[in-house]
């Protein structure tokens, strides 16, 4: 008989429901000619600038990720062609952050698999990370200045041939973040009180909700609207992400009995934990849950 064992967390009063631990749900478009819409305001035109999260897709060569931009010269804006990242922000049509036609290139993204993205822009220009790591960089042409688009913030919205997009954890930020900064955010949940933090999408809700809430009180809570039935909630499938937990192999095993072990780390919130077991997948047993100080490592 196999005895299956699994970590549960309960981070922040939410109960991470899959084993590799990660926020609930991402935000699904099954045809990305549709998309979420956050209407204009003055706090989204940020300057210094930092818009980050993850991204899964599949299909198409012409997928826009997220953007606040007028078309011409003037907002910012990420997108997939040809099957590589790139990230732009202009100010005017003489002063930009850009590289070639698309603008700064991250590079090679492959699909289906998970990917996190963060672009920057201050004074001294822009720089593009995929997956944490710093793919190309670029100084102003022009005068280093704030985009003043009144275009409404717009996540997806797509050559309508690509089949699938997922964003989840999409954050935009009135600040250049560092890499430092990117790597420690990127795998985990932020509280939505972090300085400079102007707008967080979470992607949690639920299949039904006409809404996705920005949980970014400073910025002054920029919630967008779904445009269509298309747009849907899934379970998120970014890994890892902390806080965390990982089952390591029981000791002790006797005829009725064994010490279950695991490894579970909070990452700075207040977390339980506790094991499921039983004698199938469904485990059906639970221990009483152990709080764990909210610290890291």
């Amino acid at each position: 008989m196999k005895l299956w064992i699994a970590v549960v967390l309960v981070c922040l009063g939410r109960m991470v429901a899959h084993g590799a631990g990660g926020p609930s749900n991402a935000l699904l478009f099954i045809d990305t000619v549709e998309s979420v819409s956050a209407p204009h305001t003055s706090a989204l035109n940020p300057y210094p600038f930092t818009v980050a999260g993850w991204f899964q897709w599949q299909g198409a060569d012409d997928v826009r990720l997220i953007r606040k931009h007028d078309g011409a010269f003037n907002g910012w804006r990420v997108q997939i062609v040809n099957e590589r990242l790139y990230a732009s922000y202009f100010a005017s049509g003489t002063s930009y952050v850009s590289d070639g036609a698309f603008g700064l290139d991250g590079g090679f993204v492959s699909n289906p698999d998970w990917h996190h993205f963060a672009f920057t822009v201050d004074a001294s220009g822009g720089k593009l990370y995929v997956d944490g790591m710093l793919r190309d960089s670029r100084a102003w042409t022009g005068t280093p200045a704030a985009a003043t688009t009144t275009q409404n913030l717009i996540l997806c919205g797509s050559d309508p041939t690509a089949n699938e997009l997922r964003l989840d954890e999409v954050t935009v930020w009135n600040a250049a973040l560092s890499q430092g900064q990117i790597q420690t955010n990127k795998n985990r949940s932020l509280t939505g009180n972090e300085p400079e933090l102007v707008a967080y999408y979470r992607c949690d809700e639920a299949n039904g909700s006409a809404t996705l809430g920005d949980s970014a009180p400073a910025g002054g809570f920029n919630h967008g609207s779904l445009t269509a039935f298309a747009v849907l909630f899934e379970p998120s499938g970014i890994f890892p992400f902390t806080p965390f937990a990982q089952t390591l192999a029981a000791s002790a095993l006797g005829a009725t009995n064994a010490t279950l072990n695991g490894v579970a780390n909070p990452v700075f919130t207040n977390t339980s934990a506790w094991f499921e077991w039983g004698t199938t997948t469904n485990y059906g047993n639970t221990t009483a849950p152990q709080s764990a100080a909210a610290g890291g490592m």
